[in-house]
């Protein structure tokens, strides 16, 4: 269990949230717990992370931090609220330096980046702040006007990006979190240790005729950034890793290298086309999503039923940038490009005035707007029936996952 950002991020009603005043998070401070023997101090300033927000008066100032978890999946659920029945999001991490560098990067030297590889910055974290924000000004009638633990279970992998500390003279509500470790993590860490998803992952980049065709396009292209890069690229999966690099380094304004420049959109093209292979055919979309899509029927019977396994309002899991996409792509929309920061992929459980349930699907990439996506075969009100028998393929319990995952790759 650690304390964490999203007692902000998620917007626990009046306690240092959204329409949170002075005297609430002076109220709300009494339940602030300390800090842990474990716990570690960053170097992020007060004065870095000062913000003056819709807060009123109110000025936060973040001192104390780790760095910030990839992403999060939100399952909520109210039987009593007509207008959201239940809502499951994920979203994406916000800004951060690259992950790795290639070998000839002009820009490696650690000095030259706000934070270690990886890790999200003051941006990233103010970018989760306002995303938060957004959660509790659309859900803030759904929501509970306090923390309730019985209400709310979070989950993160096991890692430092997904732990963090507020100042302690701060007001806020922490919350527990719940850790699995990287090579138990069957949500947001199924490459970590699924030999069997791996196994088939790698067999449909060379088997299926899309990918096969799509290296076989880009060989040339492979070649030239083997050349320039100083690494070994020969496939879309390493090209896709390069891309990653430099299209953070072209945010940060940095002047790429010529030849990175003059072969940018091919590079994006490769971005916007690797992930689909996360989830390339149903066994794929099965092993990386199933866990997750379970999670969402399991909250969703509970909802539309009162009976099931999950019966917190609110059921968190945090997870990356591949999980965003792969629940799109899962479903089926058409027309997917690379995961900005901060985006968020919500299903939304409904009733309609007739007591009718239903699911939308909405697609969050502006800092105020979440698109209403329809669900290919099933519309932009999906009938609850229609949408269960769509996802119940995807779905596996955890056993089913487990026994999946341990079987012998012929």
């Amino acid at each position: 269990m650690y304390e964490l950002y999203q007692g902000k991020l998620i917007g626990i009603p009046k306690c240092g949230f959204g329409k949170t005043t002075k005297e609430e998070l002076q109220r709300c401070s009494t339940h602030r717990t300390g800090k842990g023997s474990d716990k570690q101090k960053s170097d992020v300033t007060r004065s870095e992370l000062t913000e003056k927000n819709d807060l009123g008066e109110l000025k936060l100032a973040v001192s104390e931090m780790k760095s910030i978890k990839k992403g999060i999946v939100m399952i909520s659920c109210d039987q009593n609220e007509t207008k959201d029945a239940i809502s499951a999001k994920l979203f994406r991490h916000g800004d951060r330096p690259p992950t790795e560098f290639y070998r000839n990067d002009p820009y490696q030297n650690p000095a030259l980046w706000p934070v270690p590889p990886g890790e999200l910055t003051n941006t990233g974290k103010m970018q989760h702040f306002k995303l938060g924000q957004w959660f509790r000004n659309r859900y803030d009638a759904f929501l509970s006007s306090v923390y309730n633990k019985d209400e709310i279970y979070i989950r993160s992998s096991d890692g430092d990006r997904g732990k963090d500390i507020w100042n302690e003279n701060l007001a806020w509500q922490p919350i527990p979190v719940h850790t699995v470790p990287k090579k138990q993590d069957d949500i947001a860490g199924v490459y970590q240790f699924c030999a069997k998803y791996n196994h088939l992952k790698a067999a449909a980049e060379k088997e299926l005729p899309y990918f096969r065709d799509f290296n076989e396009k880009n060989k040339n292209l492979y070649d030239q950034l083997s050349e320039k890069s100083g690494e070994t690229i020969s496939n879309i999966v390493q090209a896709y890793s390069l891309f990653d690099t430099l299209h953070i380094e072209k945010i940060y304004n940095f002047t790429l290298p010529n030849w990175a420049d003059e072969l940018y959109s091919s590079l994006k093209e490769i971005g916007d086309t690797a992930p689909r292979l996360l989830t390339a055919t149903a066994e794929l979309t099965r092993l990386f999503m199933g866990r997750y899509f379970d999670n969402v029927l399991k909250q969703f019977e509970f909802c539309s039923s009162g009976t099931g396994p999950i019966a917190e309002k609110f059921r968190i899991f945090s997870g990356h940038d591949d999980q965003v996409f792969s629940i799109l792509s899962a479903l089926n929309v058409q027309k997917l490009e690379a995961v900005p920061y901060a985006a968020v992929a919500i299903l939304e459980l409904r009733k309609s005035t007739h007591d009718d349930l239903f699911v939308q699907l909405f697609y969050k990439t502006k800092e105020d707007v979440a698109d209403l996506i329809p669900i290919p075969n099933c519309g932009d009100q999906c009938s609850y029936e229609k949408f269960v028998e769509i996802v119940q393929p995807i779905a596996l319990s955890e056993e089913e996952f487990n026994a999946e995952c341990q079987n012998e790759i012929n």
